[in-house]
């Protein structure tokens, strides 16, 4: 990569952006910020709606390195799925290896009865 005089990389040539990229990028700023205004309550049938329409299969959250990129600080907990419930309401998938061992003991003595 070149670099200036001071030996910081810099950027020879900036490349034009397609149209589609700059409308596809407005287009997602706005969705933001529509969601943002929303309510929580609405947001979650936001979501719902589109797993219902995506089938069964739980929405990947993960990057192309299949780690994922949703924190919660809350429950300090990354949220790598989605999926809805047999109630119709989205929930997280969370790997057991996030939760503290007693917790998986206690799961699985509920799963082994």
């Amino acid at each position: 990569m070149p670099q200036d005089p001071s030996g910081r990389p810099y950027i020879e040539q900036i490349k034009p952006c397609p149209i589609s990229v700059i409308a596809s990028f407005f287009s997602y700023n706005q969705k933001t910020i529509e969601m943002e205004e929303k309510e929580i309550s609405e947001v979650l049938l936001d979501i719902a709606d589109d797993l219902k329409r995506k089938g069964d299969q739980p929405c990947d959250l993960t990057n192309d390195c299949g780690e994922p990129t949703v924190f919660d600080a809350r429950s300090e907990l990354y949220i790598q799925y989605i999926t809805l419930d047999k109630g119709g309401n989205p929930c997280a998938l969370i790997p057991l290896g996030y939760l503290e061992d007693e917790t998986i003991r206690e799961i699985a003595k509920m799963v082994h009865q």
